[in-house]
């Protein structure tokens, strides 16, 4: 299974400049975030559990055929799938204090 190293230690140098970039970039009034950055936030962040609107708009754009394009919905739902089953597994290897929540 795929292990990360996890979290920097609350009380380090990488966790204060990761929690100070995300307190800069991601505040919802933030001046340092480039149009860019906000415009890709945006296009990415799906509050649906299944990205079926990015997927569709990725498949017609390129110009995928039904063939490629069921290859192209397969091989990502897996790789979301394998993704998210790594993700929780780390997390509940990871002794440690999660925030569920953020607010700056």
């Amino acid at each position: 299974m795929f292990r990360t190293p996890g979290p920097p230690a609350l009380t380090s140098q990488a966790y204060t400049r990761d929690f100070d970039e995300v307190k800069r970039l991601g505040s919802t009034t933030s001046t340092a975030r480039t149009a860019d950055q906000t415009d890709a936030a945006l296009w990415w962040h799906d509050r649906r559990s299944v990205s079926w609107g990015i997927k569709r708009d990725l498949a017609v754009t390129q110009r995928l055929d039904v063939l490629e394009t069921a290859r192209f919905y397969a091989l990502a739902d897996v790789t979301g799938a394998d993704g998210s089953i790594a993700c929780a597994n780390d997390k509940a290897s990871q002794a440690r204090i999660r925030g569920t929540r953020a607010t700056f």
